[in-house]
């Protein structure tokens, strides 16, 4: 688990890139985005001079704390290694990304949350139904 400083450019082009392929958007926290996954007018997302067949997703919007990105503030992301060494085509989203932290491996950090909350009962639902992380579908 990286903590990464990122532009809010690079931060949206990041989650173009994840809505483009067949795995659906990037799962997120204390954010918000719609993509709609047949956008009508898809981009050349990873600069290779053509819009390659995975290159089909848009992202309409994105909020983070609530407040619509703004592309020019830069932004602290936690995300795994893979993602930061641009494994499935993110390179181009990780060009300006600094890395401020490495943490642990994802697994090790899952199992040590786990031993810590164990019996642990959370009433409040980790997803509000009526504002989701992700939406899907056409871009207003």
């Amino acid at each position: 688990v990286n903590l990464v400083e990122i532009g809010g450019a690079e931060l949206a082009l990041l989650l173009a890139l994840g809505a483009s392929h067949e795995t659906g958007g990037h799962q997120i926290a204390g954010a918000r985005y719609r993509f709609d996954p047949d956008c009508p007018s898809p981009a050349d997302l990873d600069g290779s001079g053509t819009v390659d067949a995975w290159e089909r997703g848009c992202v309409c919007w994105v909020e983070v704390g609530g407040k619509p990105l703004d592309p020019a503030r830069r932004y602290r992301v936690a995300l795994n290694n893979f993602m930061f060494d641009g494994g499935d085509n993110l390179a181009p989203a990780m060009r300006g990304a600094t890395l401020l932290t490495e943490g642990p491996l994802v697994r090790d950090a899952i199992v040590d949350s786990v031993g810590k909350h164990a019996g642990c009962v959370d009433e409040q639902p980790l997803v509000d139904p009526a504002q989701p992380r992700i939406e899907v579908g056409p871009c207003p």
